[in-house]
């Protein structure tokens, strides 16, 4: 497990499943403003799939819980 602490103020942590072939992420921001949060999640949840991940380079798949 990795977690990243961004200068925007998010948190984000990267781990595999222990018993799946999946990778986990997980995206903290806090902040009186929704809508602000809300669109910085966005980004970086969208920078780290085509950035740190190569999504699509390296075939990899989406599942929202």
């Amino acid at each position: 497990m990795i977690t990243f602490k961004l200068e925007n103020g998010c948190i984000f942590t990267l781990r595999t499943s222990g018993t799946e072939p999946k990778i986990k992420y997980y995206i903290e921001q806090s902040g009186r403003d929704e809508v602000r949060v809300k669109k910085e999640l966005d980004e970086v949840e969208r920078t780290i799939e085509e950035e740190l991940l190569e999504a699509k380079k390296n075939g990899l798949g989406r599942r929202k819980t």
